[in-house]
C-alpha cells in the first residue's frame, strides 16, 4: 500500500484513539525575543521543511551530486574547475525546486545535453536523497507530547501532496502527529488564512490558543500571525528579521528551545 492509500489511523496513530483536549494547559520553554501574551496552548502546529526536516540542506547535497556528475563528463584542459558552490547558488536563484533549468545552466559549462539530461534524470528520480530530521525534531516532539499527552501536534506544509505525504512516512512523523495539512491536498498554500483555519479546525483550538513553529518569514510567520496565531520563527541561521511588524511573538535556533530545559518553570507562559 502506498503512502497515499494509506488510512489516517496508519499515518497517524493516535487520529482516531486521542481526541483534541481544550482544558490542556501544557507550558513551553524557550527565550523569548518580543512580548509574549500568557495563556495556554492548546494546539501546536509545525512546518515541515527546514523546520523539522533539513530540505535545504537535502537539496544542496542532490544538486551537488547531479551537476559533480555532470561536470565530470568535460574536458577542462588547462581551466580551472566550475566551481560547485557557485553552481548550486545560481541553480536555486533560478528555480529553487526544479531542474528545467538545468540544460541551459550546465551548457554554459560546455557539459552536453546528454549529460544535462543525465543530471535531470537523477535529480528528479531521487528527490528523497539526504534528507532527514534535523537531529533535534523527534526529541522535541516526545517532549511536547510527554508535556500534555492529549494536546494535539498537527503539521501545516505546502507542497505536492504526494512528495509531502511521502516525506511524512519517509521520515516516520506519522506516530508523532495527530494531523497534517498538506497544501497540494487542501488547494492552497500558506501564507493563505484558509490553510491555517483548516489546521485549527482538525485541531478543535482558536487561533489564540495556537502555537505555529515555522521558518519562513512570508509563508510560516507572517501566515500564522495574520491568522491570529502565537509565532516562533525558527531561524536556524541567525538572521536578521526584516519583514517589519509584525514579527514573530519568539526566536529560536533550534527546536528543543521550544520546549525547554525544565517544562514546569518555562519561559514561555
Amino acid at each position: 500500500m502506498g503512502v497515499l492509500d494509506a488510512d489516517p489511523v496508519s499515518l497517524y496513530p493516535r487520529a482516531m484513539t486521542t481526541s483534541p483536549s481544550r482544558a490542556s494547559r501544557a507550558r513551553l520553554g524557550g527565550q523569548v525575543s518580543q512580548g509574549w501574551d500568557a495563556g495556554a496552548i492548546e494546539l501546536i502546529l509545525f512546518d515541515l521543511d527546514d523546520t523539522l526536516c533539513d530540505y535545504g540542506g537535502a537539496r544542496e547535497l542532490r544538486l551537488r551530486t547531479a551537476f559533480g556528475t555532470a561536470l565530470a563528463t568535460i574536458s577542462l584542459g588547462d581551466r580551472p574547475p566550475p566551481s560547485l558552490d557557485d553552481l548550486i547558488a545560481a541553480s536555486i536563484a533560478i528555480q529553487p525546486h526544479g531542474a528545467e533549468h538545468f540544460p541551459d545552466l550546465l551548457g554554459r559549462y560546455g557539459v552536453s545535453a546528454t549529460a544535462a539530461a543525465e543530471a535531470v534524470r537523477w535529480y528528479r528520480t531521487n528527490p528523497f536523497h539526504g534528507l532527514e530530521l534535523f537531529p533535534d525534531a523527534v526529541t522535541t516532539l516526545e517532549t511536547l507530547r510527554s508535556q500534555a499527552p492529549d494536546r494535539p501536534i498537527g503539521l501545516v506544509t505546502n507542497g505536492p501532496a504526494e512528495t509531502q505525504r511521502a516525506k511524512i512516512a519517509l521520515l516516520e512523523l506519522g506516530s508523532l502527529l495527530d494531523f497534517a495539512v498538506v497544501s497540494g491536498e487542501f488547494g492552497v498554500d500558506k501564507p493563505d488564512p484558509a490553510i491555517f483555519a483548516e489546521a485549527l479546525r482538525l485541531g478543535g483550538a482558536t487561533a489564540a490558543s495556537t502555537l505555529f513553529v515555522g521558518d519562513s518569514p512570508v509563508h510560516d510567520i507572517a501566515g500564522a500571525k495574520a491568522a491570529g496565531m502565537r509565532v516562533i520563527w525558527m531561524n536556524r541561521t541567525g538572521a536578521a528579521w526584516a519583514l517589519g511588524d509584525p514579527g514573530p511573538d519568539a526566536t529560536v535556533g533550534s527546536l528543543t528551545e521550544t520546549v525547554g530545559d525544565d517544562p514546569n518553570n518555562c519561559a514561555w507562559l
